[in-house]
């Protein structure tokens, strides 16, 4: 079991998150949705909250959807799949209008659910969860980081992160280049009260000096603006050490991307390049995940997001959750 003070928030999503899925046939009306608890014995904050949950309608009848929850006290994922027949191998994961207690799931969840359905596309209503961070083009970084501030706030987000550095050839022009745009970025949004980050995506590992591009643009990006989600699979893939780098920069990664590797999946690349079939199941792959978690804990890492981007991923997240819920470390 996750040891409590770990706090990790497995949100699985921004509004609207897709990724490539392989699928069953949908229930029948009847029959309820699979049901995905990210905290099957209780979320260890809201179990026991004073407030009972409350419903609407209050005692649904079979076939019939809840389309108002209040007082979440244990959040969840419902999981609709389209007719096999019409299956595209897609999945939207729709966190509905309201908050983190108070969730309307009509028009923005169930209804839109079969719109999806009849495009083949399976849905997973999220429950009780709310997006944190989101990722956002480097060139509106560059060119208008208002616009971003305007788009976070209404998205209720804390962190606007960059993912990508466009680039032929990432040298040390172009790291320099992103280092001053993320420092002035990362500025700017502070004064909108949101933390601008960089995700890392293993080209950065480039030779420079004694160390690597990375290196320097640690280094060189202001702290107090710029902070760094580390993706653990961006890490292993160009062949560097994910407990190390968190040793050695600690609470600068603020955010981390739970992600497995397939065994025997070539590394040492620096390509920022993968068959997204080398996601796989956490726990199956090549990553330590007790050690790193563990140095992630003792860095200061705030929030951990599972990523799947296998065509798997459908199955593979919920046995990804029971695993994280056993890891001992």
């Amino acid at each position: 079991m996750l040891r409590k003070t770990l706090r990790l928030r497995l949100l699985l999503l921004l509004p609207l998150l897709s990724a490539a899925a392989a699928f069953a046939a949908e229930p029948t009306p009847q029959e309820a949705p699979q049901v995905v608890y990210l905290w099957p014995a209780g979320h260890p904050t809201l179990q026991g909250a004073n407030e009972k949950e409350i419903t609407n309608p209050p005692q649904s009848q079979p076939g019939q959807v809840i389309r108002q929850f209040k007082n979440i006290h244990n959040p969840s994922l419902e999981v609709f799949l389209p007719p096999k027949e019409k299956a595209t191998g897609a999945v939207l994961i729709v966190a509905a209008g309201g908050g983190h207690r108070e969730l309307n799931t009509g028009a923005e969840g169930y209804d839109l659910r079969e719109w999806l359905h009849g495009l083949g596309v399976a849905v997973f209503i999220a429950k009780g969860l709310k997006p944190i961070s989101g990722h956002f083009p480097f060139e509106r970084f560059r060119d208008n980081v208002e616009e971003i501030a305007r788009d976070a706030k209404a998205l209720g987000l804390e962190y606007a992160g960059c993912a990508w550095i466009p680039h032929q050839i990432f040298d040390e022009k172009t790291a320099r280049e992103a280092i001053a745009v993320f420092n002035r970025a990362g500025e700017a949004l502070s004064r909108h009260g949101l933390k601008f980050f960089y995700h890392t995506h293993g080209y950065e590992f480039q030779s420079h000096g004694s160390g690597t591009l990375f290196d320097l643009m640690m280094a060189e990006t202001k702290p107090e603006f710029v902070s760094y989600e580390m993706d653990v699979f961006w890490i292993v893939h160009p062949g560097q050490d994910p407990v190390k780098l968190l040793e050695k920069y600690g609470s600068r990664f603020e955010l981390m991307h739970v992600k497995d590797m397939k065994k025997g999946a070539q590394t040492g690349l620096l390509t920022g390049k993968s068959d997204v079939k080398n996601d796989v199941t956490l726990g199956t792959g090549m990553m330590d995940w007790p050690a790193i978690l563990k140095a992630a804990q003792k860095a200061g890492v705030k929030w951990y997001f599972i990523e799947d981007e296998s065509p798997a991923s459908a199955q593979q997240i919920p046995l990804s959750l029971r695993y994280l819920e056993r890891v001992k470390f």
